[in-house]
């Protein structure tokens, strides 16, 4: 088994979020967007990575997955710095609406 089983875990997870996309598209008949299935894979990384640091806090033996998992704490912590800028703005503006 891999060293750090948080990447078996996010790659299985991506890829069931994969699957029903594709399956979502071929029902509704829409195309399936390459750009979207990225999307998918960074997301499903991300919520693995969350889950293991909220995990952390409550079993000490998960630590040691986490520090192998820079990229995805940053990359995590840019989309909720995005994501509460974005957030901020239209709160801001809709005051003025």
């Amino acid at each position: 088994m891999h060293k750090n089983p948080y990447i078996i875990i996010s790659i299985t997870f991506a890829t069931i979020c994969i699957i029903f996309y594709a399956l979502a598209c071929f029902l509704y008949n829409k195309s399936f967007n390459q750009g979207t299935m990225i999307n998918i894979i960074v997301n499903a990384f991300q919520v693995v990575c969350g889950v293991l640091i909220i995990g952390s806090i409550f079993y000490e033996n998960i630590n040691k997955y986490i520090k192998d998992m820079t990229l995805y704490i940053f990359i995590a912590g840019a989309a909720l710095i995005v994501s509460s800028i974005q957030t901020l703005y239209k709160i801001i503006v809709n005051m003025f609406e």
